[in-house]
């Protein structure tokens, strides 16, 4: 994260020691417990049992002097008690102010983002296709002055739906995420 973090003064062009995060750190987790533990199928080597699955979703936001918008962004999909995790860090950048037509970008190399396809396109896709209006018309309505207070008024809007959608971007579609979070592909 801390290579990520260091990158985006360079694409915000601005001196290394300039770009400050504005604002809180946003986010939302949530967990989903089983009823009964679930074992790994005969053809995973780990022979952990996921009683539960915790997803966890992180942001901060920068500005440039130009009024460019990028959040520095964390998720974080475990089963606690086990040694099952994905973390991904990344980087969401305002595509010309408009924050729902984002480009995500990690960390290539020194102070270089390379852009990708991935959880953001999977979280607004899984927000269109499960979450109905209340969410789309929700991320429309929502105020875009930045990414902390864009991401909490969806998040208070579209309340479960989001924290879902935001695991489900996450799963690799591995057996022992896809049960809670659904599997969008990502």
């Amino acid at each position: 994260m801390n290579a990520l973090i260091d990158a985006i003064p360079s694409r915000l062009r601005l001196p290394q020691d300039a770009a400050m995060p504005e604002g809180p750190t946003v986010g939302f987790d949530s967990t989903t417990n089983l009823s009964a533990p679930l074992p790994a199928p005969a053809d995973v080597a780990a022979r952990e049992q996921v009683t539960s699955v915790k997803s966890s979703f992180f942001a901060r936001t920068f500005s440039g002097a130009s009024g460019e918008q990028l959040a520095a962004c964390a998720t974080v999909l475990e089963a606690p008690g086990t040694s099952l995790k994905m973390v991904d860090a990344f980087v969401l950048e305002a595509h010309q102010g408009d924050l729902l037509d984002a480009k995500e970008l990690v960390h290539a190399s020194g102070y270089q983002l390379q852009e990708r396809d991935g959880w953001w396109d999977a979280l607004t896709g899984c927000l269109g296709r499960d979450c109905g209006g209340v969410c789309l018309s929700a991320a429309l309505a929502c105020p875009k002055v930045d990414w902390a207070s864009f991401l909490v008024c969806l998040a208070g809007r579209c309340g479960v739906c989001v924290v879902k959608c935001a695991a489900c971007a996450t799963c690799n579609c591995t057996w022992w995420c896809k049960w809670a979070a659904g599997c969008c592909d990502n």
